[in-house]
């Protein structure tokens, strides 16, 4: 519940008819990614972690790309001097080693050391989502995972999307309502997924006016059931509906109940590759 309680206080504040007329009120809200013509699609989770080759590295998005996934998950932090990197913890010890967190140091900080794979280090180093979208934002879909929340680096975050790659083959995603309804705003032409949208959590959908709503939804596989499968049926979302998290069985459960967008990590066999 607290995970919607700034989205409830809005519309106590504001009133709700004020919020939706500002929102746009209700109805089906279209969306540019290419996610759409695709019958499935699967995501390599931190762009894979396997052979030796750390999670979230420009390595990993070269091998992500030639094993053949259509996109790859990346996690999202901010460096003092405002690079947005490629790196899932706030802190540096797992990945590099050092103390502190990725927010205290600069991006040429972060770069001087190399990454650890299982505690060895290997020639990878930290990675710029720009440099990775420059290089690779024509060739896969980009799910964003992005660990800051201000609404500066909301602005930021969608300025360097607009820039670098295709709107079509990014999506933009974070756990947080505000940042989620900041981005769809301010940039309705950017596609986002608010995460952890789980079973149970339906009804918080009629909160979302048109255009405050994000234009996916994800979550992990055990939140999803048949209830909720019946739900994204009955609201034409089973298509916007990523699932992450998931061994094999979990995978093959979520084919047989219709879910056909993937965040998978590389020892789960996926059907058809």
């Amino acid at each position: 519940m607290m995970k919607w309680s700034r989205l409830l206080l809005s519309l106590v504040v504001v009133g709700p008819a004020a919020y939706f007329i500002v929102g746009g009120g209700c109805g089906a809200k279209p969306n540019s990614s290419r996610l759409n013509g695709m019958a499935t699609a699967h995501f390599a989770h931190r762009a894979g972690s396997a052979h030796g080759i750390p999670e979230n590295t420009l390595e990993g998005v070269a091998r992500s790309l030639a094993m053949g996934y259509e996109g790859v998950e990346l996690d999202i932090h901010s460096t003092s001097d405002g690079v947005f990197v490629l790196f899932h913890d706030d802190s540096c010890q797992r990945m590099l080693g050092l103390d502190g967190t990725v927010s205290e140091r600069t991006y040429a900080d972060l770069a001087a050391h190399p990454l650890l794979n299982h505690t060895v280090p290997t020639t990878a180093r930290v990675a710029r989502l720009d440099s990775v979208l420059a290089r690779y934002g024509d060739s896969l879909l980009f799910y964003l995972d992005i660990k800051v929340t201000g609404r500066d680096q909301a602005e930021s975050i969608a300025r360097l999307v607009e820039r670098f790659a295709p709107r079509e083959n990014v999506i933009i995603a974070s756990s947080s309502i505000p940042f989620v309804t900041a981005l769809e705003h301010k940039h309705p032409e950017l596609n986002t997924v608010l995460e952890g949208f789980d079973k149970g959590e339906e009804w918080t959908w009629c909160l979302f006016p048109k255009n405050f709503r994000p234009d996916f939804v994800s979550s992990f596989d055990d939140e999803v059931g048949k209830d909720h499968i019946a739900w994204l049926e009955a609201h034409d979302l089973l298509a916007n509906k990523l699932v992450y998290g998931m061994d094999s069985t979990g995978y093959e459960r979520m084919r047989s109940l219709g879910i056909t967008r993937f965040i998978v990590d590389e020892g789960v066999p996926v059907i058809g590759r």
